[in-house]
């Protein structure tokens, strides 16, 4: 009788992929925390907001990725976060899709359609204020940034555990 054992060899490198995926999950879930955390120090630090120059410093690095609009931003406790609304959306869009990430284990199709599905509510929002066929609401700019922040970090996640699950497999 032939028996069969278990082949140690695929189940380390299954075990190995599932820690460097792990490891990618905490890597951006810890970088979007981060970075979420500095565009609300305006609303929860009152000293931060009364040393003028951090608080230039910071609300620089954010004007890079932002147009920061008073109009477009939304106020806490009467302080101004450091991104307008529609990236507020991106970002806690992506952190919550971090968050949700370390308990979905399924592999997300990396087709186009489901990003165009969540995109296009904020590419249409956005359009229509630039061209005037509506006025600019936070609430509708919150919400579609979730939408395609969300999805727009499912898809760099798959894309990075794709392709470091295809380098570990040709090393070994």
């Amino acid at each position: 009788m032939i028996r069969q054992g278990l082949n140690i060899s695929s189940f380390r490198g299954t075990y190995a992929i599932e820690k460097q995926n792990y490891f990618i999950r905490y890597l951006l879930f810890f970088s979007l925390l981060f970075w979420c955390a500095g565009f609300f120090l305006p609303a929860f630090s009152l000293e931060f907001t009364g040393i003028s120059f951090i608080h230039f410093a910071v609300k620089s690095i954010y004007s890079t990725v932002c147009n920061q609009s008073n109009t477009a931003t939304f106020s806490v406790n009467d302080h101004l976060l450091f991104v307008c609304a529609r990236c507020t959306g991106l970002y806690l869009g992506a952190f919550t899709a971090a968050v949700f990430s370390f308990f979905i284990k399924n592999k997300v199709d990396l087709s186009l359609k489901p990003l165009i599905i969540f995109s296009l509510p904020m590419l249409i929002d956005a359009l229509s204020v630039r061209l005037n066929i509506y006025d600019y609401s936070k609430i509708v700019a919150f919400i579609t940034g979730i939408l395609c922040g969300s999805i727009i970090f499912i898809y760099i996640l798959e894309v990075l555990e794709n392709s470091l699950t295809s380098i570990y497999k040709k090393r070994i």
